[in-house]
């Protein structure tokens, strides 16, 4: 799972079942993380987590700063060893240190915030979840504006918390305001933009509407082929979600070349 919130769009897809990531705020990447046609948008993000402090003994003494980065660094190293728990519990210490240091606006707060929802939604607490990504939505939109990447990434982290729960509506226009805002901002080649098509893609495929899809994921894979080359791992990837659309669709022998030239 990759929910961190990052400033950079890195997206990946891949074409197996498993369950939906996202992007972690970490103050590095972005963009959240999918399976199954779903995008492994890489999204940047791998946590941007905490290594913390040992309670208030060393508390004390430390700049708040380090005392915070060392605590992100320590969430990382728990997510990535697969201790959500003990992530989860760091998190938490994380941002309760964040807001009493920092304040409900710094960004190191708002990179905490938007870890501690990553956690809570890879743990299906979406209910928990949400406020956090709401909050991190809002204070980004007000302190750096409706363009800034990372704005972008939060929104795209609060559809896609939506899109978990079928809830498509919600999702639906967070996907195509990010996309619109990334092609107006970042240009069509940009790698976030591309991974902002890919989602609205998956999103669209989703709901059966393959023909809303089709466009965008032709489009991505038109794209990778012209900016990343024919071999690229992403444009394998795009080929291969272009490939499952197609399947879907009983359009077998438009899918079956495209899932050759992926394995060669």
């Amino acid at each position: 799972m990759d929910d961190f919130l990052s400033r950079d769009y890195d997206g990946r897809h891949c074409d197996t079942d498993a369950a939906a990531t996202e992007t972690w705020l970490r103050r590095e990447p972005m963009f959240r993380e999918r399976t199954e046609r779903r995008s492994c948008r890489t999204a940047a993000a791998l946590f941007a987590l905490f290594l913390s402090i040992s309670p208030a003994s060393r508390a004390q003494d430390e700049d708040p700063r380090q005392a915070w980065k060392e605590l992100n660094s320590r969430v990382v190293a728990a997510y990535q060893a697969g201790d959500y728990a003990d992530a989860t519990a760091l998190a938490e210490q994380a941002l309760a240190l964040a807001r009493r240091s920092f304040g409900e606006e710094d960004s190191d707060t708002v990179t905490s915030m938007n870890n501690l929802a990553a956690l809570y939604r890879s743990q299906g607490r979406y209910g928990d979840a949400e406020p956090l990504y709401v909050k991190c939505l809002e204070t980004w939109r007000r302190v750096l504006g409706e363009e800034h990447p990372d704005t972008l990434v939060s929104m795209n982290n609060l559809g896609a918390l939506y899109e978990s729960q079928g809830r498509y509506a919600d999702a639906e226009p967070l996907y195509v305001r990010c996309l619109e805002t990334m092609r107006r901002v970042l240009g069509e080649d940009h790698p976030g933009t591309l991974t902002s098509t890919n989602n609205l893609a998956m999103l669209y495929y989703s709901q059966g509407r393959y023909g809303d899809a089709g466009g965008l994921y032709v489009k991505c894979l038109e794209t990778m082929r012209r900016v990343l080359g024919e071999d690229h791992p992403d444009t394998l990837t795009s080929m291969n979600n272009l490939a499952a659309l197609y399947r879907s669709q009983g359009r077998y022998g438009e899918a079956e070349p495209l899932y050759v030239r992926c394995l060669e």
